[in-house]
């Protein structure tokens, strides 16, 4: 059954909580990055955590088996905005890189950065951001949101079919990534897999992390103890909260959910 907890609820998310986090030495925390650790904000490079959230990392990590960052920025832009400790885990890109680069095979993107800066400028005030293994645009802000996305969606759609890529959705922002990249919820299996924990907690705001729960979906089959968490805002997708387990208000609410942890 799907809980919602308010930014001040506390109380109320222990009954949630205290379960699945029982044995902290065979739990593993996933969070992601933009939405829920952090607000959302116009630009990426605003984007910075709540106070107090390396602190509250750094404490997890001493008790928890894994606690890990899974996001669509670079391993090393997320770093620097959380300047955790090594013990916290920092998969950029989906789950393509760590912090000491790329896990497995990338494809650099320089030779489609050109495609994708064509593309961008038929819309005025959209910002590319080359990651260097994948390559995005952002449209937050633009004068009209959903024409931009029309555009963009069809020219960049062109451009991954031609170059055998995929393309990301997110807030405001589509990505083309190689087509053998891995998703949120690959990222989890695979360091789940490494681990050998028991327990699995997701948290995210966005279409990103749907992957995500479908794997806890998976490990839940396999007997593992899950709970996927939806960090709500004004741009969360519907069937993010629907197939959550735990919803929470904002980057607010599952700091307090990370703090009964």
């Amino acid at each position: 059954m799907r809980r919602t907890a308010g930014q001040s609820s506390r109380c109320t998310l222990r009954p949630v909580m205290g379960p699945i986090a029982s044995d902290p030495a065979a739990t593993g925390l996933f969070l992601d990055f933009d939405g829920t650790l952090a607000p959302i904000v116009l630009t990426p490079e605003e984007a910075r955590p709540l106070e107090g959230t390396t602190e509250l990392l750094d404490h997890l990590a001493s008790r928890y088996a894994i606690v890990a960052i899974i996001s669509g920025r670079p391993a090393a832009d997320v770093a620097s905005r959380l300047p955790v400790g090594e013990h916290v885990r920092i998969l950029g890109l989906y789950g393509l890189e760590d912090r000491s680069g790329p896990r497995g095979q990338g494809i650099p993107m320089g030779d489609v950065l050109p495609e994708v800066e064509r593309a961008a400028a038929l819309v005025p005030g959209a910002r590319v951001e080359d990651k260097g293994l994948q390559v995005a645009v952002h449209y937050r802000g633009v004068a009209d949101e959903a024409a931009a996305e029309r555009i963009l969606r069809e020219r960049l759609g062109v451009i991954a079919g031609r170059r055998e890529l995929v393309l990301l959705d997110g807030k405001k922002v589509l990505e083309l990534a190689p087509a053998a990249a891995p998703d949120k919820g690959e990222a989890v299996r695979e360091t789940v897999r490494e681990a050998g924990v028991r327990a699995v907690v997701y948290a995210g705001d966005d279409v990103g992390d749907l992957p995500a729960f479908a794997t806890l979906e998976e490990l839940r089959e396999e007997g593992l103890d899950t709970l996927a968490i939806a960090v709500r805002t004004d741009e969360t997708p519907e069937e993010l909260l629907v197939r959550a387990d735990l919803v929470v208000e904002g980057p607010e609410g599952l700091a307090a959910a990370l703090r009964d942890l």
